[in-house]
């Protein structure tokens, strides 16, 4: 009996397929989806559950066991919507996607049975330790460990056969606790799941290689310890998940594979747990907490460049949730103090990177990035990160080359193939960023990020059926708030106000920090008012004021972002506040940016201010960055400039 309760609480169950063949893979998911260990993770009512059955009983019926398999079902032409708000594309919400090759010297034919020829790329995830008993203190070493383990095994290769690893912030960020979501969130073929059991008699451990596919175990190493030696058993724990994975280690990989980061045992022990902390940036205490280990780590060992980059890339969390000054301080200053101990730290120079680009010192930011990648120029971070900037600078030759070089570092992991779509949406090429997209649901079917990303290119490009269906499996496998804005903004299209000022405030339950679902929001309302007098004047100008205020806010940190200040211009037209409207609509010229969003928003803000010269001549500038007609020849505040004729000669000409 205790061995069934601990299948049931710990194990995936058998595939049903291995049951019954003939079981469609989406009626399998459904399953898997009814069966997760976290209540939370299942099904919420049962009226989704019956939603999702009726889909499938649809696609099956029309012999489609899935909404979408190509490019040529998904584009089934409907009516454009007639105004595009934000689309959420959830690209930049995935930090530090540390994603490294990892070759080894072993096949895993034995282990895996796909015959005789190894393919070229494995995916494998670490879970977070699962851990029975402890103090707080063993609790936040293990998580710390947990991120030590990953980096840790990122740092052997050997052979020709290249392995990726799913960075650990993405497995936490995801909250996969079982080798049947890793393989559904990321598509992994292995993974290893570590218990440490504490107890008045000592210390076991227990870590597990698991077949992700056949939810099969293969191979398992177990530790006890009478008494605690956190550093020893760290150790041991990344030396027995090296030879679960069939490594050979040298001598200086076992040098390399210590849990030590420092020459001082008790600074290695406060690091490691200040990390541990560090996972949970989300919460303000853990951020705390962090930063009072990380500092006695580095007041331990005066030489640790390491702790001292931690404590530089805490403050920055702790900085992009409050925006105090002080903090942003306080990160630049341990992180310049981590350069100058260690100017080979690459990691250092990411983290002043991201610093930098943030508060919008661009060419600082790509001079860090840069160092970055002298020293490890196979870096994902750095490759990402520097694509940004130069995507913010509108050098978009240099950002598509290393948003590419990203994906390079590791092709079998969606997370590359999501930024470069993002990208490709943001400049105008639709077409592409909808091949991106499909790859990332393609390598990750049951992650919610990708199918929100295909939903968002399938809307931008007027398939609204596919799109619906899209959005609504993203918020079955998990509510976010970029998929309800974006059902929102779809509802928009088809002049549903109403209800899309409903999703937009679903959003806002979730996300409530994003200025630009708040001007969506006010835009739902005011032509909710326009249209139906269903909304008060006050709920109008409440949206819009709050669009304002955190507008404002990211422009005090970033001066330089453009797209920001665009989106300021139109929410202070559309409140009336042409004074200031026009003082930043001329910061936005000045720069003179290729960014076709801001160029709209800017065409919408002159005629909302009745300036139809200056809303025509900011059209042609859109018209040449190609910015798409039909955004103009749909929206509802350029209805009026269509009875110009200037206006039919710029369209004439871009019809040409």
């Amino acid at each position: 009996s205790m061995v069934i309760l601990y299948s049931i609480l710990n194990k995936a169950p058998n595939p049903i397929g291995e049951i019954r063949g003939d079981i469609p893979a989406d009626l399998e998911r459904v399953i898997n989806h009814c069966l997760k260990k976290n209540p939370d993770a299942r099904y919420q009512s049962v009226s989704d559950l019956r939603s999702d059955l009726q889909k499938l009983r649809q696609a099956l019926s029309s012999g489609e066991a899935r909404p979408y398999t190509s490019t040529t079902r998904l584009l089934q032409q409907v009516l454009r919507p007639f105004h595009r708000p934000w689309i959420a594309i959830p690209a930049a919400i995935f930090l530090f996607l540390l994603v490294l090759v990892l070759p080894f010297r072993h096949t895993w034919t034995s282990l895996i049975g796909v015959g005789s020829k190894e393919p070229a790329e494995k995916g494998l995830a670490v879970l977070p330790f699962n851990v029975i008993g402890g103090t707080e203190e063993d609790q936040r070493f293990c998580a710390g460990l947990y991120e030590t383990l990953n980096s840790k095994l990122t740092q052997i290769k050997k052979g020709d056969v290249g392995f990726w690893l799913v960075p650990s912030v993405e497995v936490i960020n995801e909250d996969i606790q079982s080798a049947t979501q890793a393989q559904e969130v990321f598509n992994v073929d292995l993974v290893i799941a570590p218990i440490i059991d504490y107890s008045p008699e000592g210390v076991n451990v227990t870590l597990n290689l698991i077949d992700a596919r056949l939810s099969r175990q293969l191979d398992s190493r177990n530790l006890n310890y009478e008494s605690l030696n956190r550093l020893a058993l760290g150790d041991n724990i990344i030396g027995e998940a090296a030879a679960l994975l069939n490594l050979e280690v040298s001598p200086l990989d076992r040098v390399k594979l210590s849990a030590a980061v420092s020459e001082s045992a008790e600074a290695s022990v406060f690091y490691t747990q200040g990390i541990g902390y560090l996972q949970l940036y989300r919460d303000v205490d853990s951020l705390d907490n962090a930063v009072t280990l990380l500092t006695k780590a580095a007041q331990e060992d005066p030489e640790f460049a390491l702790a001292r980059a931690k404590l530089g890339e805490t403050f920055w969390r702790k900085w992009d949730a409050s925006k105090e000054p002080g903090d942003l301080a306080q990160a630049r200053t341990w992180c310049k103090a981590a350069v100058e101990l260690d100017p080979d730290l690459a990691a250092a120079h990411v983290t002043v990177g991201i610093l930098n680009r943030d508060t919008g010192d661009y060419t600082g930011a790509i001079e860090e990035f840069g160092k970055a990648l002298e020293l490890e120029p196979a870096n994902p971070d750095a490759h990402r990160e520097l694509g940004v900037a130069y995507q913010m600078m509108d050098d978009l030759e240099l950002a598509e080359k290393h948003f590419m070089m990203a994906i390079d570092a590791n092709r079998a992991f969606w997370g590359g193939y999501n930024h470069l779509g993002s990208f490709y949406y943001y400049i105008g090429r639709e077409a592409d960023a909808e091949q991106m997209f499909i790859r990332v649901t393609e390598l990750a079917p049951d992650n919610y990020h990708g199918h929100n990303s295909l939903g968002a290119i399938l809307l931008a490009m007027g398939n609204e059926g596919p799109a619906e269906i899209t959005f609504q499996k993203s918020l079955s496998l998990k509510p976010n708030s970029y998929a309800y804005a974006n059902l929102a903004t779809l509802y928009f299209g088809q002049r549903r106000f109403g209800v899309a000022s409903e999703f937009y405030e679903k959003a806002l339950d979730l996300k409530k920090t994003d200025h630009r679902i708040w001007g969506n929001l006010g835009d739902s309302r005011r032509l909710t008012r326009r249209y139906t007098q269903g909304v008060t004047e006050e709920e109008v100008n409440k949206a819009y004021e709050m669009a304002i205020g955190l507008a404002r806010r990211d422009l005090s940190n970033n001066p330089q972002g453009t797209r920001t200040r665009a989106y300021l211009v139109f929410y202070l037209a559309v409140t009336g506040d042409e004074s200031h409207a026009l003082d930043e609509i001329a910061q936005v010229r000045k720069v003179g940016t290729k960014d076709v969003t801001a160029l709209r928003l800017c065409v919408r803000a002159y005629e909302i201010m009745g300036m139809r010269d200056r809303a025509l001549e900011m059209l042609a500038i859109y018209f040449g960055a190609n910015g798409p007609l039909d955004d103009i020849e749909n929206n509802p505040d350029l209805q009026d400039m269509k009875n110009d004729t200037r206006y039919n000669e710029l369209i004439k000409a871009q019809q040409k």
